[in-house]
């Protein structure tokens, strides 16, 4: 459902791709790029102010309201403000089918679809992938992601310096995250540019004649591409796990238990978002720190921890704020200071 926003509104990746193609056929597109990318199932789509992003204001303090009596008057507080470009990065591929091998497939345009699952998956992956970790400083065609606004540790929320807690492990490039965001028209979301399309856009060019050395075959070719970027408004709705050190997973249940207390540190993450109510709050981790959650829960008895039995056991929620397995979401990070 589309939520307004000023003069733009906001969409999931479903509600984009249906509206564009009534005939169902963007509505795959959707769901294979879900299943392989779960976050993508979370992320609100605005379309920017800019053609290359959006233009955003980003509060840095909410000024300070004053008591008074009758008849006194009352100081103008300041709540800062600053306005930051967020730039969006334009990803693309191709796909060529040989024409004779599409034409014994009966469904064409089924086929087609088929042999481009696997494109299509890849084009959300490498969406999840630089919003996950983007840094523009090294890839200016990227855009910025998570990762690299949630750089330094950092305890407690001040002047727009986002939370960072410390899950304490030290071991060079071995190291994950947990990352919660709260999803939200006014907090954080996804963007595309200004004019353009949301979501990934697939264009079947038809039938065309391609040459290599001289010989010549015809092939059906499509085009895979997607602009999109991210706008965090307000940084008190991104809080980072950092440092958790995935070589003591491996311990849990043992009687070298050597984990860390990632329960815990999930209930301060959650305490340091200011209204978890008003935002859609998702939480994000790699395969083995999801795997060591479910050992956890299932080892104590954690009724916390939501375990669907459709997903044999396995944490799907944590205190009610749903945990998603991302395996974009590296096991190599370095120890953040």
């Amino acid at each position: 459902m589309a939520t307004a926003n000023g003069n733009s509104e906001t969409y999931s990746l479903q509600d984009v791709l249906a509206a564009k193609d009534p005939d169902g056929k963007l509505a795959t597109v959707a769901e294979i790029i879900t299943k392989s990318n779960p976050i993508m199932q979370d992320v609100m789509w605005q379309e920017g102010l800019l053609e290359e992003g959006d233009r955003i204001t980003v509060r840095k303090t909410l000024g300070t309201p004053q008591w008074k009596r009758y008849n006194e008057y009352a100081s103008a507080s300041t709540a800062k403000v600053t306005q930051v470009d967020e730039v969006c990065g334009h990803v693309e591929d191709w796909s060529q089918i040989d024409a004779d091998l599409a034409k014994k497939a009966g469904d064409l345009n089924g086929y087609l679809m088929r042999e481009s699952k696997a494109k299509i998956a890849a084009m959300g992956q490498a969406v999840v992938e630089t919003m996950l970790y983007g840094n523009l400083s090294s890839d200016p065609a990227t855009f910025q992601g998570f990762l690299p606004r949630l750089g330094g540790l950092n305890e407690e929320y001040m002047n727009g310096t986002p939370v960072v807690i410390d899950a304490g492990g030290r071991t060079a490039s071995a190291n994950a995250s947990i990352l919660l965001v709260g999803w939200g028209t006014d907090t954080v979301h996804g963007i595309y540019p200004k004019y353009s399309k949301a979501g990934l856009d697939f264009q079947n060019k038809g039938l065309v004649t391609s040459e290599k050395d001289g010989k010549f075959l015809d092939v059906y070719r499509s085009k895979f591409s997607w602009e999109a970027g991210l706008a965090v408004r307000d940084y008190r709705y991104i809080v980072r796990i950092a440092n958790i050190d995935v070589a003591s997973l491996a311990t849990i249940g043992g009687s070298d238990d050597a984990s860390a207390q990632l329960y815990l540190k999930f209930i301060d993450a959650i305490s340091a978002i200011p209204n978890p109510d008003a935002v859609k709050l998702c939480a994000y981790g790699p395969r083995k720190v999801w795997s060591a959650l479910s050992k956890k829960a299932a080892l104590t008895g954690n009724r916390d921890a939501g375990q669907s039995i459709t997903k044999v056991g396995m944490v799907s929620d944590i205190m009610g704020v749903p945990f998603r397995r991302l395996d974009s979401m590296l096991t190599a990070e370095a120890v953040i200071a």
